[in-house]
């Protein structure tokens, strides 16, 4: 259930973000970026859906002592993001409220959170949850594929948005077209979609079934069925 909530936070914050601005704040253009959205009317929507999201990955210690790492520095990193602010797009409009320093040390926390934050995002992808522990069920070599997709999609978006930043943050004519905000709301989507995909909404594990029976095999003994047992991803942690 926690992977499913993050996964859903992921795929929703950049849909909830333009669809609040509009509706609350009668801004109909879209911000260039997803951390824009902090200098308008959704500002507190906008930290505090990071904040969630930070706290359900510090909170999520997965069966490694890597998964606890990896989330415990991604809420670090979406914590960043939340309040270390980006700088005010120029020239300002009217769908930015109030005042805000434009710091050039703040700013530059914030980027470097971000980046960090989406690599983290990354390795959970590509590293952490195509792990397995003994052979691997049809459902999981199907998995491994959405986790590797979404990975190579968000390390793909880090890529672009370096290029961007480095080369042609100074061309009107293509930032008039948002690039950062659809590839971070694509690297978002990417990252929603792995969690969910984690958390089994779609290609769970299916009860395996013993030659000539037709019933779930259960195991005896001091663990219960098949079905209600860790899937494939995970490896039980040792106790002390």
């Amino acid at each position: 259930m926690l992977r499913k909530i993050v996964g859903l936070l992921g795929l929703a914050i950049p849909v909830i973000l333009f669809t609040g601005s509009v509706v609350v704040g009668n801004c109909h253009e879209i911000q260039g970026s997803i951390s824009g959205y902090y200098h308008t009317v959704m500002r507190d929507v906008f930290v505090g859906t990071l904040c969630i999201v930070g706290f359900f990955l510090f909170a999520y210690n997965g069966y490694r002592k890597e998964d606890k790492i990896a989330g415990e520095l991604a809420c670090l990193f979406a914590l960043g993001v939340a309040f270390f602010p980006t700088s005010i797009d120029l020239p300002r409009t009217c769908c930015v409220i109030g005042t805000a320093s434009d710091n050039p040390l703040i700013s530059k926390v914030h980027y470097i959170s971000a980046a960090l934050l989406f690599l983290d995002f990354t390795y959970f992808s590509l590293f952490l949850f195509t792990r397995s522990n003994g052979q691997e069920t049809k459902e999981k070599k199907s998995r491994n594929k959405v986790y590797v997709f979404c990975g190579i999609t968000m390390l793909l978006c880090i890529i672009l948005l370096g290029v961007y930043f480095a080369f042609f943050q100074d061309c009107t004519w293509l930032s008039d077209y948002k690039p950062v905000f659809y590839l971070e709301s694509i690297a978002l989507w990417a990252f929603g979609i792995s969690w969910l995909t984690k958390g089994e909404l779609v290609l769970s594990d299916k009860p395996h079934l013993s030659h000539g029976n037709s019933n779930p095999i259960i195991v005896t003994g001091p663990t219960q069925s098949l079905k209600e047992q860790p899937d494939q991803d995970d490896i039980q942690q040792q106790h002390e």
